[in-house]
């Protein structure tokens, strides 16, 4: 392709991206026309092929002027909304936008605020500007440039079933009435009149009447119960044929008409021992009517947890399994929590198995309470929901005293595999069940464990290198059965503690008190420094004080200076400690000479300062 035809195919790749795309079209709104400071609800059509859908957001242009709020829709390609004109808006015609998610419509020139030259009398707004039929409410009615007058204004509508009474004028541009709905009147916006004389004032579409809202009565039952239920209001017209449902447990025997067609009798409403408990939602008639939350099923004694398997266990089981069972229950629904009502307990859900089945595990503190503790299932059925099922099963389940573990044999040694024996008062052991756990674990692993009979076994331990030497408890766990030993799994870790005094002087004599930990120490004992000049007696051993050993040593007066590392030695034993003992060298005072003394810091700074003042007395130079 040559430069001019590339040039003309980007032209015309530019002109085409740039086409905008045909918007969705508004045709009309009704009024068309309106007045600043008007407040007046109105009808927005769209055209047939397209349709409006909630949310929708509607702009006039040009914007920041006219408002529109109460948006509601009325069918696929009309929309009503309350209309707010500014006192201040410019008169002139206003393109007019909706957005929805289902795309934006554009109308060009489809509303006027018409221009005055002069203040016309108008009436604003109607609040609230909305009841249902067979209402009876007091409303507040607000003009503008008006001139209402205490026994002289009249109050009407465009809908004869609207009767006004109680009229009182508060001021030239408002006043209250109460107006009665009749409960046959058509749900419709309608015009407003205020008559001062011959001052007549109308505003357009100010009031809705509302149909009044499906009501049941009553609007509960309990599960197992089974009752009549009569519907009421709305502004449908029913018969014989009309359907309705309330939901999944719940069956309707017959449906009977009343009071000609406005309300419903529901005849043998029978709700399953079953039934879920909670809100149902109401669908009645064709097309059908959705009402939401409309009935409630409460929760009848029939449905209840009937048992727990097993239904008891020993303190300080890490996590027992249980298997709850129900009736008429709903554990398959969703955020179903089971609990137990003693402190220091926890249940984590395992496995829904179905309606009136689920398993859980079950883990009880050392410290909980001993004795029998309730047992609850409960769940929630959606949002709002008021009454939702919970089961109880009291003393449902107990808790119990563990038994004791004992082991007396001698301590184990890092980097060996050792076998021990385990007694037990009430363990409860089962070859085919027992488990042995050392907490905290710290480099000790269970390699084998054999039960010799209830209260006995024998473990197979391996004890890695470097597992510290702090006692650890021992749990065997047996089904329900938990047995617990504090403290009674002791490693022989043996270690270097510390030496008093820590250093010595050349030339000095002194006895050294050795402290250690784990290590055998017995009168054979040895004790030895690393280099030369140290001379050490026969170490000294008290029984009565199994970790210490005494020692007496002479520093010669050439030894030399520095750091010595300490060696001791038992019978099975060796441990080295490292630069723990440093031979100084003696004072001064100790050497009995006399030697030059050191300035202070004071001094030597007074000397510093002497110099830099003769330093610059000299101009900066020595």
């Amino acid at each position: 392709m040559n430069s001019r035809a590339f040039a003309l195919f980007m032209t015309v790749l530019v002109a085409l991206i740039g086409l905008p795309c045909r918007s969705q079209v508004l045709t009309d709104m009704e009024p068309a026309t309106g007045k600043a400071g008007d407040s007046f609800s109105a009808v927005i059509q769209c055209e047939v092929e397209y349709s409006f859908a909630l949310p929708a957001t509607i702009t006039f242009s040009p914007a920041g002027e006219i408002s529109a709020s109460e948006v509601d829709l009325l069918d696929t390609d009309q929309l009503q909304a309350r209309i707010s004109i500014p006192e201040n808006t410019a008169c002139g015609w206003q393109d007019l936008s909706v957005t929805t998610s289902l795309g934006t419509f554009l109308g060009e020139k489809l509303f006027e605020v018409e221009c005055q030259t002069t203040p016309e009398p108008r009436l604003v707004s109607v609040a609230p500007s909305a009841a249902f039929a067979g209402d009876i409410v007091s409303v507040k009615v607000t003009g503008a440039d008006t001139h209402f007058a205490e026994g002289q204004s009249q109050l009407s509508f465009s809908e004869a079933e609207i009767t006004a009474d109680n009229v009182a004028v508060t001021g030239p541009t408002s006043l209250t009435a109460r107006l009665s709905i009749a409960a046959s009147a058509t749900p419709q916006l309608v015009d407003v009149t205020v008559a001062t004389g011959s001052e007549e004032v109308t505003g357009k579409s100010l009031f809705r009447i509302e149909a009044p809202p499906l009501l049941l009565h009553p609007a509960s039952g309990s599960q197992g119960d089974s009752l009549n239920v009569v519907i009421s209001g709305g502004s449908y017209q029913y018969s014989a044929s009309t359907t309705v449902s309330l939901g999944v447990g719940i069956t309707i025997g017959q449906v009977k008409i009343e009071d000609e067609g406005s309300s419903l009798i529901l005849v043998d409403v029978s709700i399953a021992v079953n039934a879920p408990v909670g809100f149902h939602n109401m669908v009645v008639g064709t097309p059908a009517v959705t009402v939401t939350n409309a009935f409630t099923v409460i929760q009848g004694p029939d449905t209840k947890l009937l048992s727990v398997s097993p239904n008891h266990g020993d303190l300080g089981h890490p996590g027992l399994s249980l298997l709850l069972q129900g009736q008429n229950t709903h554990f398959d629904y969703a955020d179903v929590t089971a609990s137990l009502s003693t402190a220091g307990t926890s249940i984590l859900l395992e496995n829904v198995l179905s309606a009136t089945e689920m398993e859980a595990s079950l883990g009880i503190g050392a410290t909980a309470k001993l004795g029998p503790a309730d047992i609850s299932v409960s769940l929630g059925l959606g949002q709002g929901c008021e009454n939702c099922e919970s089961v109880l099963l009291n003393d449902g389940f107990e808790l119990t005293a563990p038994g004791v573990l004992a082991y007396d044999g001698p301590q184990l040694a890092p980097g060996q595999t050792t076998e021990l024996t385990i007694s037990a008062v009430d363990g409860g052991f089962d070859s085919a069940q027992t488990v042995l756990l050392i907490e905290p674990e710290d480099g000790i692993e269970v390699v084998s464990l054999t039960v010799q009979d209830e209260n006995h076994l024998t473990a197979s331990l391996h004890i890695s290198v470097d597992a510290d030497g702090n006692p650890r408890d021992a749990k065997t766990v047996t089904d329900t059965e938990v047995a617990m030993g504090t403290g009674i799994i002791d490693v022989l870790q043996p270690a270097f503690e510390g030496i008093v005094p820590a250093f010595g002087l050349q030339g000095a004599a002194l006895t050294l008190l050795i402290n250690t930990v784990d290590l055998d120490l017995d009168a054979a004992s040895q004790v030895s420094f690393s280099g030369a000049g140290m001379t050490l007696a026969a170490p000294i051993y008290d029984p009565s004080l199994p970790d210490q050993i005494t020692v007496s040593a002479t520093i010669a007066d050439d030894a030399p200076l520095g750091t010595r590392d300490l060696t001791l030695r038992t019978a099975a034993q060796e441990i080295a400690a490292p630069a723990v003992f440093q031979i100084r060298k003696a004072s001064a005072a100790d050497e009995g000479c006399s030697c030059t003394h050191t300035p202070s810091h004071t001094g030597t700074a007074l000397l510093g300062l002497m110099l830099l003042a003769i330093y610059f007395f000299r101009g900066n130079r020595w």
